[in-house]
């Protein structure tokens, strides 16, 4: 196989296959130490690869949509999968997948998982036109504009799988009001991506003080919790450093939904060293600040009981 993801899952299925706990049905395998000179075990692996494997990064659409209804997505994704895809506009971007069964659907339930893009989108994007975060998300040029542009570059197929959902997000202004907002496409609230501990442990004072009011705008998805754990916000981090041109041009500065608690001009970024400061929202000496970590939240199992996937609308 070309895909060294899919390999490694098929060895991994492979294994589960040959050996249970200290038990082994073949002892070439336990004698070579799981052997990847045995024989019968790399005969089985490409058995799995070529014929039985599954993935989120070879997959289409409408394949994964059945991975899903089958109730067997988490024995074949994994937080953190990765695929390719190319906009109408033959820009390439990578989705990566953030988590299952995290965000409230609009018409009930839970969505079954949650993609995001790995890196930045060309383009220069500004949160509003003016120096002003009244309104906050909900109501910011980005939301009732970009995401709306952004969403028609999608693919058709995978349009065709978005629903939106509801997103909790400060109001602005100075308020400390949660508004919810109903998202096809969205940027991460500071909470999305750092833990309850990290933000109000803080050493940054406006996120400490004000933990309480972010938290209200989400939870940390589970792609960042293995990435980042209890990483503080305030702190530069490899983890959080976005690129241009799909991961391969120039490390920029990217915009979170949040806005500065306080501030009736600001919301939160992530900066080209990969820690949590606020900016203008119109700022246009900053508009290199770079819309994205899009998300895209998927509706396509009907797995209720499992709390993870739950019934399609598509």
């Amino acid at each position: 196989m070309n895909n060294d993801k899919v390999y490694d899952k098929a060895e991994e299925m492979a294994e589960k296959v040959l050996c249970t706990g200290d038990k082994c049905v073949c002892p070439k395998i336990k004698e070579a130490g799981l052997c990847s000179g045995c024989d019968v075990f790399m005969a089985l692996r490409d058995y799995y690869a070529e014929e039985e494997i599954k993935s989120f990064a070879l997959s289409d659409w409408q394949e994964i949509k059945e991975i899903l209804d089958s109730g067997k997505a988490k024995e074949v994704f994994e937080v953190g999968d990765e695929r390719e895809e190319t906009l109408i506009t033959g820009e390439k971007i990578t989705l990566v997948l953030l988590g299952f069964g995290q965000d409230e659907k609009v018409s009930g339930g839970k969505a079954n998982m949650t993609i995001g893009l790995k890196d930045l989108m060309d383009g220069d994007f500004e949160m509003n036109l003016e120096h002003k975060n009244a309104g906050g998300w909900d109501k910011s040029r980005m939301r009732t504009v970009y995401m709306e542009r952004i969403f028609k570059l999608l693919p058709e197929d995978l349009r065709e799988l978005i629903v939106p959902v509801k997103k909790c997000t400060s109001a602005g202004n100075g308020s400390t009001d949660i508004t919810v907002s109903e998202d096809k496409l969205f940027l991460f609230s500071l909470a999305e991506i750092y833990s309850t501990r990290a933000i109000k442990k803080s050493d940054n004072g406006d996120i400490s003080q004000n933990a309480d009011v972010y938290q209200e705008e989400g939870e940390q998805y589970e792609y960042f919790k293995n990435l980042l754990g209890d990483a503080d916000p305030y702190d530069d981090n490899e983890e959080t450093i976005k690129r241009k041109a799909n991961g391969g041009g120039s490390a920029y500065d990217w915009w979170l939904r949040s806005p500065y608690i306080g501030s009736t001009s600001i919301f939160r970024c992530v900066g080209s060293g990969g820690g949590v400061f606020g900016n203008a929202a119109g700022d246009p000496g900053r508009r290199l600040l770079r819309l994205l970590r899009v998300i895209l939240t998927l509706n396509i199992a009907r797995l209720v009981w499992r709390a993870v996937f739950l019934h399609t609308d598509v």
